[in-house]
C-alpha cells in the first residue's frame, strides 16, 4: 500500500510509510504495550509530525492511509446508533 500510494500520489515514500506507521499505532494503541525491561512500560502509540512544505501533497496521503481506520470508526458508529434505537 505504501508504495502503490506514494507512487498514485507521486510523493516521497516516506510520507506513505510515515502515515503508515501513525496508522498502525492508533490500531494498537490500548492493546499492546512494550517492557524495556523489569517495572518499564510503555504503550505502542506515536505521536508525529509529518514536516514538509506547502502543496507536498501530503493531505491526499494522509487521507488516503487513514481510510480503514475512518471506515472503521463509522462502523462502530452505526453500530451503536443501531444499538441505542434497541
Amino acid at each position: 500500500m505504501i508504495l502503490a500510494v506514494s507512487e498514485f500520489n507521486k510523493t516521497p515514500l516516506d510520507l506513505a510509510a510515515f502515515c503508515a506507521l501513525g496508522a498502525l499505532s492508533t490500531a494498537v494503541q490500548g492493546k499492546f504495550v512494550i517492557q524495556p525491561w523489569d517495572g518499564w512500560q510503555e504503550p505502542l502509540n506515536l505521536y508525529l509530525a509529518s514536516l514538509l512544505p506547502s502543496s507536498s501533497r501530503k493531505s491526499p496521503v494522509f487521507k488516503v492511509m487513514t481510510a480503514p481506520i475512518k471506515d472503521y470508526e463509522t462502523a462502530l458508529m452505526k453500530q451503536v446508533q443501531s444499538d441505542n434505537k434497541k
